[in-house]
């Protein structure tokens, strides 16, 4: 049985976590406009690890994860936010700030 993680509402299982980093980061990411090669040079993290993070998920180090949050000018907790099903299309254009020249439904 996989490990499961307590939320508020229900149960994250293994792996839930790393598609909501892969899913946050995909978004702000083409939000700013930036290739998965030109943020990965911008936060020192090869085109690779982005599209590894953003596809497939996988375990990062909390220090790639700060650096890829200090490129995206977000919070690191942000990135781990669950935002399934939170984002209608009228919030979608409504969007707050997340970066100064971006805009993403939070």
């Amino acid at each position: 049985m996989p490990h499961k993680i307590e939320k508020a509402e229900g149960v994250y299982t293994a792996g839930t976590l790393p598609r909501i980093l892969g899913d946050n980061l995909r978004r702000a990411r083409e939000e700013m406009g930036l290739s998965q090669t030109r943020f990965g040079l911008m936060v020192g993290l090869s085109r690779q690890m982005i599209n590894t993070l953003e596809c497939r998920g996988c375990n990062i180090q909390i220090d790639s994860l700060q650096r890829i949050a200090d490129g995206l000018d977000i919070p690191a907790w942000k990135l781990l936010e669950d935002h399934t099903g939170e984002c209608t299309e009228r919030e979608s254009s409504h969007s707050t700030h997340m970066h100064r020249d971006a805009h993403v439904c939070w």
